[in-house]
Formats: structure tokens, C-alpha cells, sequence
């Protein structure tokens, strides 16, 4: 799936949905941001970052005016995977809302992931999820997927938005 930018309302606020690879033919010079303060970015469909796309994202987060406040939810491991390893990823003002831990099934080799979302699962002090969970598949056991201390390490750079 190559990378598309749609437009959309969701609960009166203007989104972004991200779908696709972002990789060195992800093109963002023709997304138009519009000129609200707020714009949510969903990139729960976004399937593969690589250092190319990492480099363009970056450059163009680097773009945005400085009172936009970026809201991003439904985050993928793929994006939090970069967000960990590459200072300068976010643009200045940011939040994010939600995000996906991803779980594994050795069993039947089955992939899943869980939503979290802050505010709810987590907060400041605290982040609640599964260790494991009943496999979707196979009603087996599904074990989270990623080194915790490691992964979670994104939450650090986090602000809060209402």
C-alpha cells in the first residue's frame, strides 16, 4: 500500500488519516494543514517507516507554525519504534492521545495489538495493560511484544492537551 493523507472531521476536530508506507516516496509537500490551532493526526493504518521516511517526516514536521498544537492517536508500533530512537520526530507542540502495544501468540503466531490511551490506561504515574492476553486466534496465550522500558520510553516526551 503506497502512502495516502485523507482529510476527514472526527468529533468536530480536523484529522488527518495516514495510511500506507512512510518511506523516501512519501510525499508530504502536498498535504495541506489547515489553519485551526489543532489537528489530530491518525496513524493507526500506517504500516512501515523507514530512515527515508523518518528523514521527510522529520523535515516536515519541522514546517508547521508554531501555535499548531499536533494530537496524534491510534499510533502504530512502527511509528513508535521511530519516535523512541529519532530526537526531533514530533513537531513542537504535540500530544498524543492513544497508542497500540503489540502482543504475540506463539502458539499460532498471531500478531495483535491493544489501545491504550492516556488519561485512561495511562497517566503520569501509572501505565495499565496486559502482561498477556487470550489470543484472538487460538484462544491461547498472547504475551506483550516489545521490551517495556524500552518501548514506553516515547511517553517521557508526551504533553498534555485537553
Amino acid at each position: 500500500m503506497s502512502f495516502k493523507v485523507e482529510q476527514a472531521i472526527q468529533g468536530g476536530k480536523t484529522a488527518l488519516i495516514f495510511s500506507g508506507k512512510i518511506d523516501e516516496d512519501a510525499d508530504f509537500s502536498n498535504i495541506k494543514l489547515p489553519s485551526t490551532n489543532e489537528i489530530f493526526f491518525d496513524l493507526e493504518k500506517i504500516t512501515l517507516i523507514n530512515s527515508c521516511g523518518t528523514r521527510n517526516w522529520a523535515r516536515w514536521v519541522r514546517t508547521f507554525p508554531a501555535n499548531l498544537v499536533v494530537v496524534f492517536v491510534n499510533c502504530p508500533r512502527v511509528f513508535i519504534d521511530q519516535a523512541n530512537i529519532f530526537n526531533g520526530f514530533f513537531p513542537k507542540a504535540f500530544a498524543i492521545k492513544s497508542f497500540f502495544v503489540p502482543y504475540f501468540c506463539e502458539s499460532c503466531k498471531n500478531a495483535s495489538n491493544v489501545l491504550l490511551t492516556i488519561g485512561k490506561e495511562v497517566t503520569p504515574s501509572h501505565i495499565e495493560f496486559p502482561e498477556a492476553k487470550v489470543c484472538e486466534t487460538c484462544q491461547g496465550r498472547a504475551e506483550i511484544d516489545v521490551i517495556e522500558s524500552s518501548y514506553f520510553k516515547f511517553l517521557w516526551a508526551h504533553k498534555e492537551v485537553s
